[in-house]
């Protein structure tokens, strides 16, 4: 009897995917880890670079300008010096509108401490009733219990009328007084933003010049590299100015209408919805809390806080839905899910700070994806 040669098994696992698969987790997790723990040096930097997009043209205008009478350009230097203080004139500006108006409309809140107490008081008296009337259908199931969650209820909200507001206000001073204590942090990072923004602008061309020869070993390697930059550069750049220009306008017109109703720190509001709808989806509908507290705040009257609330959705469902689409066109082209998810994600990995920088972030993984062949799965799911 011949003995047979036993075959190996062959294994279904093709091995070179599989290593690249466990290579990619490995590399993502190690990303991931790194992005989360460097954050405070990492948020300036990135910051640094996507509003370099921003200010770039303004630069590049300068630097063609002639001194008159001349051939002599305006230098580089100046013309970056020069639109990087026009632009820090404008946040300082902003800033300080913003801090002003907040600690007016702060100091008129105990004007309102009455309302709002009472209002507090009705809701939580209203949800305590509800509590009671749905526990009465229970009773001939938990018997004895629905008396005493029912006393220990009433027990709760006579404590909690009884203690006034003191708590609260008490909670609110101190979570204002503690959030002064990372001041210092705030403002180093914001002077790293500043430099690196300003060496980003100078260096730009030189940058992009030593990149391509970095990464384009070959002729096509650097015709991929200067694709892939001129494709950021188109996304990045038109989403910036589109986003900018789009909010600065709604900013405009939601503080006008609220003007028009009578609603106080009218303008404060309309910056506050300019900047919540950077983040897309998601900041439209968390900006809509603010206008309509302040009109109950200051109306006390419900058809009054829908007429608000009506008018700020409108305006942001005409932005989002209307002229962005007509002003981007089909340029950006961005998976919604993949927008959502990538704004959880950041904002996640980087606080707020994260959910203005991740379709700026996105537009620039789309574009690498796209001409490099192993990243091309990742950019068909994020192509829209």
């Amino acid at each position: 009897m011949q003995s047979r040669d036993v075959q190996p098994e062959v294994d279904p696992i093709d091995t070179p995917s599989a290593v690249t698969f466990a290579a990619w987790v490995v590399s993502g997790a190690f990303a991931l880890v790194f992005c989360h723990y460097t954050r405070s040096i990492l948020v300036p930097i990135v910051m640094a670079i996507f509003l370099s997009y921003v200010l770039s043209p303004f630069v590049e205008a300068l630097s063609r300008l002639r001194f008159p009478g001349t051939q002599i350009r305006f230098p580089r230097s100046a013309s970056v010096m020069l639109v990087v203080l026009i632009a820090l004139t404008l946040v300082l500006f902003l800033g300080l509108f913003i801090v002003d108006e907040t600690t007016q409309f702060l100091s008129e809140i105990p004007k309102y401490q009455d309302t709002i107490a009472d209002s507090i008081t009705h809701i939580r008296t209203k949800f305590v009733s509800w509590q009671q009337y749905a526990t009465t259908y229970l009773e001939p199931i938990r018997g004895e219990q629905v008396a005493i969650d029912v006393a220990a209820d009433q027990q709760r909200l006579q404590q909690i009328l009884e203690r006034g507001n003191t708590d609260v206000w008490t909670s609110v001073s101190n979570y204002i007084f503690g959030s002064i204590t990372s001041l210092l942090e705030f403002t180093s990072q914001v002077l790293m933003c500043l430099f690196v923004l300003f060496f980003v602008l100078l260096e730009g061309p030189v940058l992009r010049t030593k990149v391509i020869n970095i990464v384009g070993t070959s002729l096509r390697g650097r015709r991929i590299a200067l694709e892939i930059m001129r494709n950021v550069n188109e996304d990045v750049q038109r989403y910036l100015f589109n986003r900018v220009a789009t909010n600065l306008v709604l900013g405009v017109a939601v503080g006008l209408v609220y003007f028009a109703f009578g609603l106080k720190y009218a303008f404060l509001l309309g910056v506050i919805a300019g900047i919540f709808n950077f983040v897309p989806y998601v900041g439209p509908i968390v900006g809509s809390v603010f206008p309509v507290l302040a009109a109950y705040i200051q109306f006390g009257d419900w058809t009054q806080v829908l007429w608000v609330l009506g008018a700020y959705t409108l305006l942001t469902g005409l932005e989002g839905n209307i002229i962005t689409p007509i002003v981007l066109g089909r340029h950006l082209k961005l998976n919604s899910l993949a927008v959502l998810l990538a704004c959880v994600f950041w904002g996640w990995i980087w606080g707020p700070i994260g959910l203005f920088l991740a379709v700026p972030i996105m537009a620039v993984f789309k574009a690498m994806a796209e001409h490099i062949d192993t990243m091309r799965p990742a950019g068909e799911l994020l192509r829209g």
